[in-house]
């Protein structure tokens, strides 16, 4: 709302500062090239033209800001020589003796005047596009000033619902091991109070704690928690806002979901992945490791029991059916590492009750 807002009060003044331009014009000039009205509607089309193109190209224009605010003031600075120029020209033209003053005047009104837009239009997309497509290269002309965007994202963390149905993330950030600025997008909590009604209990109580955890992030000193609007794309799917949200802000994406995972990397966006964080934290068990382990339940295999690590990876223990409740030493035969997680075989060794 705020940014429509804005945009409005812009097209405002693009229509009055043109009027503005037009009342100079012709009181210098004495000349009325078309109607009043006409003027502030110019001005009005030309605000509509900027902020089309801002829609249209916001993350290319948001990346190459600097750039093209230098190529701006590059594109003034040549478009004023070059009007100068001109000037200087016509005049040395039109003082020749057998030249009037009024073929002098006649001259400046009719070619000079008219010719300063197309004159600063020219130049200063010249200069853009130069500046844009040169940007990597400013170190070696300017010292110690880089145009270039940074491969390094700096904007910080975007959650999605599934990491904040998780709840892991806030460990995380209490912990300080994520201690950059976390943004939620509203259409994320927008999908997350749609769960929290759902008429299944189960997913009624997933969209319940993804609300929590929500609460607990801002109410979190170590991090800084912002609410991200993007009314750009709603008629997208999530992930995809998701994903555009977080390029346009040069974040970092935090999730679960496998497939938001492969399209962010497709577009090039980090991901943050919470169970490859976990994995990483695990024990590092090496095939033909003695281990102690407690078996909770029988397995689905014949002879085979079930228990759990202290860092909660299950190990299937062959010659522990029936063996529930008992803590044994089990010798690893094999792991198998997954992106859901891990799974650790094992034989028993001896029983200990």
């Amino acid at each position: 709302m705020v940014s429509w807002i804005t945009r409005t009060i812009f097209i405002s003044a693009c229509a009055l500062l043109y009027y503005e331009y037009y009342v100079y014009f012709t009181f210098v000039y004495k000349q009325t090239p078309f109607s009043t009205y006409v003027a502030p509607l110019i001005g009005i089309a030309s605000g509509l033209a900027v902020v089309f193109l801002d829609l249209l190209y916001r993350e290319k224009i948001a990346r190459n800001f600097f750039a093209i605010f230098i190529g701006l003031i590059v594109g003034v600075f040549f478009s004023e020589q070059v009007i100068n120029f001109l000037e200087r020209f016509l005049l040395l033209y039109s003082s020749s003796p057998e030249k009037s003053s009024s073929l002098q005047q006649n001259l400046q009104q009719s070619v000079i005047v008219p010719m300063i837009p197309i004159i600063y239009l020219i130049c200063c997309y010249m200069s853009v596009t130069v500046m844009v497509s040169a940007k990597g290269y400013m170190r070696f002309i300017i010292p110690f000033v880089s145009l270039r965007d940074e491969s390094r994202p700096s904007g910080g963390f975007i959650l999605d619902s599934s990491v904040l149905i998780d709840g892991r993330v806030f460990d995380l950030c209490r912990s300080r091991l994520i201690d950059s600025k976390i943004g939620i997008p509203r259409f994320v909590l927008a999908e997350l109070q749609t769960i929290a009604d759902s008429a299944n209990k189960l997913k009624r109580m997933r969209g319940r704690r993804g609300l929590d955890i929500v609460k607990k992030l801002q109410q979190l000193k170590e991090i800084e928690v912002e609410i991200l609007e993007d009314e750009n794309n709603s008629a997208m799917p999530v992930d995809e806002r998701l994903v555009r949200l977080t390029a346009s802000r040069n974040a970092k994406i935090v999730t679960n979901d496998f497939n938001l995972n492969k399209v962010a990397g497709i577009h090039g966006i980090e991901v943050v992945n919470i169970n490859d964080i976990a994995n990483a934290m695990k024990l590092n068990i090496i095939v033909g490791e003695s281990i102690e382990v407690e078996i909770v339940r029988d397995g689905d295999g014949a002879n085979q029991g079930v228990g759990y690590l202290p860092d909660g990876t299950m190990i299937v223990v062959e010659g522990a059916r029936g063996l529930v409740g008992t803590r044994l030493t089990a010798v690893v035969t094999n792991v198998y590492q997954k992106d859901a997680g891990r799974i650790v075989f094992a034989k028993a060794e001896t029983n200990v009750s």
